[in-house]
């Protein structure tokens, strides 16, 4: 993506009309500032790039102006200017509908940028294999809870009540050393 002129990514859940859009953000590299900016002016709402994203399973590319042109003219202008002043005027969302009906997307945004066929055809494999990637990863952590041992789980109460790996060890009659690990 950065190859074709995209400096800017997110991968997300959906969010419902409702809904806000950073607590659906999986991982991006938006400004801070930026992610702020979109909640804060309620722009998942109505945003035609997420709708579309909603209800096509095809790659669409947009421009921010272009794809905006049916808000009101009051928050086409809070949204131009914000994906223009973080140099995110132009950019491609990929839906991803997976198997479990989870529907996530990618998306890519940057600075008059352009993409053939072929660019988006490469980007949509990517971003499928980024969501199932991401999905494995999620159900990984889901099934692997932590045990702990009795030893362990004393070790956390006595660092938690304040003592050091030295106290610890005494106490326990374990070496700092065993106590850290």
């Amino acid at each position: 993506a950065t190859n074709l002129g995209y400096t800017k990514f997110t991968v997300l859940g959906l969010p419902e009309l409702n809904e806000q859009l950073g607590g659906k953000v999986i991982v991006n590299n938006w400004d801070p500032e930026m992610s702020q900016a979109y909640d804060e002016h309620g722009l998942a709402g109505d945003s035609p790039v997420l709708e579309r994203s909603r209800t096509s399973m095809q790659p669409f590319t947009f421009n921010v102006e272009e794809v905006n042109k049916h808000r009101a003219e009051k928050q086409r202008k809070v949204v131009v200017d914000l994906f223009n002043s973080f140099e995110m005027s132009d950019g491609i969302y990929i839906p991803v509908h997976q198997p479990q009906g989870v529907t996530s997307a990618v998306g890519f945004t940057g600075q008059d940028v352009e993409v053939s066929s072929e660019d988006v055809a490469g980007l949509h494999i990517v971003a499928m294999a980024a969501c199932e990637r991401l999905r494995e990863i999620g159900s990984i952590q889901a099934k692997a809870p932590v045990e702990l041992t009795d030893r362990e789980r004393d070790c956390l109460c006595w660092t938690a009540a304040g003592k050091t790996s030295s106290e610890i060890g005494t106490i326990l009659q374990l070496s700092a050393h065993t106590v850290n690990h």
